[in-house]
């Protein structure tokens, strides 16, 4: 009787000796009704030298009996001398049961000792991290899969140190839509991200970006690290902790977390000053727009003059540059020609380019 279909071999690796030896082994795993095998199988391997063509090496060599074990087993078996490479084609049944029933695929052997050519699923040991890695030679990006979705990338840059290495390196894990911008430098995104509207309880929902240079998101979903503007550099090494639908944009500016705060820049559409060193704690919909301003947190705060500051509460203002707002409501007008958001919208500006300046107001 020939194995039922829902019996299927996953090829987990395939080695041999050093190139020019004759014996090969082979690692493989074993699923039953979706499940790792357990009890003994006989299986049958036939090596080829090419992917889809050839004359097999050798005739079929079967292995009868073989103990699978949580899915695994391996084999040894000798091919003619002179070949140091091979594709090998499994098939399998249940012990002298009838025909075999065939693997659709063939897995590359690889002349070469099992340590520095494959890894073992349990394990190595003996590894040089000089000589033994996983990963690539070349620019591209090695990216690992989970779900058959990406899940964690790590890409070079295209431009290059003294010595032909790869400026900087880019991690890109989470949502398999998590991006950096073409061209930038060193940038990290550690987890997170949505697609796009992909959430009913979530509106405007999108993936995690970094846009400039050695740029910064922790997780959340919906945030955004550096401008832009075509630069690369607008924003660099700006930092978003998490939540949702935060920005940093300005040089060295920091979201911690929260919804919808921004640290660095005037409002959209097309911000002129980009805030360096502006920080923001968390909280919800606060601007901290001035160069090296602060928002500890609270709700629907501004600080937008040069090194001010909105120690936390309700829609405060700290326009001017040096002031310190808090509380609730509390205004410190903002220079004049300033584009400065929510909390100082709607007030006449100081008539000059600092606002009120070194003002301290804490408001009820």
């Amino acid at each position: 009787m020939s194995l039922p279909r829902h019996l299927l071999a996953a090829l987990a690796g395939l080695a041999s000796l050093p190139a020019g030896a004759a014996e090969f082994r082979f690692d493989g795993q074993l699923d039953d009704r979706g499940r790792p095998a357990e009890g003994l199988y006989d299986i049958q391997l036939t090596a080829f030298p090419a992917e889809k063509a050839g004359t097999s090496l050798a005739a079929p060599i079967v292995f009868e009996r073989v103990s699978v074990t949580g899915g695994r087993f391996r084999l040894a078996f000798d091919l003619p001398a002179q070949a140091d490479s091979a594709w090998v084609e499994v098939a399998v049944r249940e012990p002298g049961n009838g025909a075999f029933s065939p693997i659709p695929t063939r897995t590359k052997a690889i002349a070469a000792p099992l340590i520095g050519q494959c890894w073992s699923t349990t394990g190595d040991s003996g590894a040089n991290p000089s000589t033994n890695f996983l990963g690539t030679t070349d620019g591209l990006p090695l990216v690992l899969r989970t779900g058959n979705v990406r899940s964690l990338m790590l890409s070079p840059s295209s431009l290059q140190a003294p010595g032909g290495r790869p400026m900087a390196i880019s991690v890109v894990g989470g949502h398999p839509d998590n991006s950096v911008a073409p061209l930038v430098l060193g940038a990290t995104i550690a987890g997170g991200g949505l697609a796009v509207d992909s959430n009913s309880q979530i509106t405007g929902e999108a993936p995690n970006r970094v846009l400039a240079d050695w740029g910064f998101i922790g997780g959340g979903h919906s945030n955004t690290a550096g401008f832009d503007n075509g630069t690369n550099t607008t924003g660099f090494t700006s930092v978003v902790g998490g939540g949702s639908f935060n920005s940093a944009i300005g040089f060295g500016a920091v979201v911690a977390g929260g919804n919808g705060n921004r640290a660095g820049g005037e409002p959209d559409p097309a911000p002129t000053i980009f805030g360096h060193g502006a920080f923001v704690g968390g909280g919800v919909s606060n601007l901290a727009g001035g160069p090296d301003s602060v928002i500890a947190g609270g709700r629907e705060n501004t600080a937008s003059g040069r090194n001010s500051v909105v120690a936390g509460g309700e829609r405060n203002c700290a326009g001017g540059d040096h002031s310190f707002a808090g509380g609730h409501r509390g205004v410190i007008r903002p220079r004049d020609g300033a584009q400065p958001g929510t909390a100082c919208s709607g007030f006449n500006s100081s008539g000059d380019g600092n606002g009120h300046e070194g003002t301290f107001l804490w408001a009820g």
